[in-house]
């Protein structure tokens, strides 16, 4: 995260990536999907949804598209 810069390495797959802070958009559709989709887990969900989470989401963007 210092340097912006990563690797990434799942499903076979190996990318140079860069990481940006996400740009704004839909947070609450996205929000209330996943409290949705995941309303069995309060706990959890509680912990990475909602505005106190947003300023640090990142955005995973493969380095030859940045």
């Amino acid at each position: 995260m210092a340097r912006g810069t990563g690797r990434i390495r799942a499903g076979g797959l190996e990318r140079d990536v860069v990481f940006v802070h996400a740009a704004a958009g839909p947070q609450d559709v996205i929000d209330a999907a996943y409290g949705e989709k995941y309303a069995r887990y309060p706990s959890i969900v509680a912990g990475i949804v909602g505005t106190a989470v947003r300023d640090v989401t990142i955005q995973i963007v493969p380095a030859d598209h940045a």
